[in-house]
């Protein structure tokens, strides 16, 4: 173990050195716009138009708005803010990120940082509205919902991300660890640096995201200690996540929600264009990721374009990309790493997973309980769905206010 460890540190420090982490302290952020409540806001300038600015380090907020909440599942007096702050894309270039934090009466005892699921590529586009969860958590609708009010219910502030090119400028990289995992670090240190709320000083923050949400929340958790190592962790929660993005891809193979696959195609297209893969689609595949472009739910989309797509239907004649070692060389990248958390974890997937297969995900969990490292893993009752999710937040409850404790 202590070998591992030490290799682990060397390959991380390395990445810092090179400038693919990059390790600093949040300073105190701008008050702008913080202490002023809006209405619903659907105004698109406000992601759209912000700049870094004068910020200098990973969290620092470069604009802030209070909104209302319209969600009567959340505490009467939760503050609501939408934030832009700083971040990094994997390369570690400085990139504006959108997220919320929502902050219960009591003030917090601590910050979850929350990341969602998989809700879609769709941007503004017209009339389309953006997938981003900052889109529909003041009026209740957002994937996350559900779970951001029981978690502020239960007395913590919610910090939830809207993952790199989700409402502000660039594509949105899906399933790309490295920036889903900065983005989750970050969302938590604006949390603390917002100017009206006592977030800051030794405010714990615990990581947690349920399928695509869990895939960020294992790189966060692995990150976390390198990239913000003045950042309490309190540790992590991850269920259903994707740790091994070949194993969903033969899963998804004519599955309902094959749309997910589509999902990864047009993203590592946009990250590594030189794969040129879109130039290899069928017609039908071609149709398909129009329709998916202008979609915030895979299952969706599938609806509308075609049940149970299969690959082959995807990909011209001898074009899918599969027999390329550059595009699996490309993929593999995405896969959680099994460099291990140095900060508690709690893994759980349901028994009945049809999408995200659960083999993978348990095999890491024991891997890492092996080599002793801080890790909880619990197979729960349940498919892919939110009955899972349920399952696992109800089994991970009273380990997440002990972690807070500790």
């Amino acid at each position: 173990m202590r070998s591992r460890r030490g290799s682990t540190l060397a390959l991380l420090t390395g990445l810092l050195a090179a400038g693919c982490l990059t390790a600093a302290q949040p300073a105190a952020a701008a008050n702008a716009g913080c202490g002023t409540t809006y209405g619903f806001a659907s105004d698109e300038t406000f992601f759209t138009g912000a700049n870094l600015g004068a910020t200098s380090a990973p969290g620092e907020l470069a604009a802030c708005r209070k909104v209302q909440i319209f969600d009567d599942r959340v505490p009467t007096g939760t503050r609501v803010y939408q934030v832009i702050y700083r971040s990094e894309n994997e390369a570690g270039t400085a990139i504006p990120v959108s997220g919320t934090v929502l902050v219960p009466p009591t003030g917090g005892t601590g910050i979850i940082s929350l990341a969602s699921g998989t809700i879609g590529l769709a941007d503004k586009i017209g009339n389309t509205k953006s997938c981003a969860p900052s889109v529909g958590l003041p009026d209740g609708g957002a994937f996350v919902s559900g779970t951001a009010a029981r978690y502020l219910t239960a007395g913590y502030a919610v910090a939830v991300t809207d993952y790199e090119g989700l409402r502000t400028p660039g594509a949105h990289p899906y399933l790309n660890g490295w920036s889903a995992g900065k983005s989750m670090i970050d969302v938590a240190r604006a949390a603390r640096n917002l100017p009206y709320e006592s977030l800051g000083g030794d405010t714990k923050t615990l990581f947690t995201g349920y399928s695509q949400g869990g895939h960020a929340t294992l790189w966060a958790a692995q990150l976390a200690p390198y990239y913000a190592p003045t950042l309490p962790v309190a540790g992590a929660v991850a269920g259903a996540s994707p740790v091994n993005l070949e194993a969903v891809r033969q899963n998804l193979n004519g599955a309902l929600a094959s749309g997910l696959y589509s999902y990864m195609i047009t993203s590592l297209n946009g990250q590594f264009p030189e794969l040129n893969l879109l130039s290899k689609l069928s017609s039908s595949g071609q149709s398909f990721m129009n329709a998916l472009a202008t979609k915030c739910s895979p299952i969706m989309a599938s609806n509308i374009t075609g049940w149970f797509r299969t690959w082959s239907s995807l990909w011209k004649t001898g074009q899918d990309p599969i027999n390329d070692p550059a595009f699996v060389a490309r993929a593999s990248q995405s896969n959680v790493p099994g460099w291990g958390p140095q900060v508690p974890v709690f893994m759980f997937h349901g028994d009945n997973d049809g999408i995200i297969p659960i083999g993978p995900h348990k095999a890491l969990a024991d891997a890492w309980i092996a080599a002793d490292l801080p890790v909880e893993w619990r197979t729960v009752p349940g498919s892919h769905l939110w009955d899972t999710n349920a399952n696992g937040q109800d089994a991970s409850d009273t380990w997440i206010a002990d972690r807070f404790s500790e």
